[in-house]
């Protein structure tokens, strides 16, 4: 889901022209010495970790979601408006 909001962001300050660029990647290491003075671990931990979850078992108890990803990047947009004016 975070990668999905960081492209979302991406996109829509691309589009306003708030941002340069679009989405762009970067190493490890890259990120590391920009935010987290060389720890390529913790840089990992915070930016790079992917853990999901499923709902398996609710599912089988019979609960749906209400909601799908769909509304988040109308929401992005609305963020980006309000906080960029």
């Amino acid at each position: 889901m975070w990668m999905d909001i960081a492209k979302g962001i991406a996109s829509v300050g691309s589009a306003t022209g708030t941002l340069k660029s679009g989405v762009e990647s970067m190493s490890l290491q890259e990120a590391a010495d920009r935010w987290m003075n060389g720890n390529t671990i913790f840089t990992e931990t915070v930016f790079a970790s992917n853990a999901r979850a499923r709902s398996d078992r609710a599912r089988e108890l019979g609960w749906q979601p209400k909601f799908d990803a769909s509304p988040l990047q109308s929401a992005i947009e609305a963020d980006m408006k309000a906080i960029l004016g």
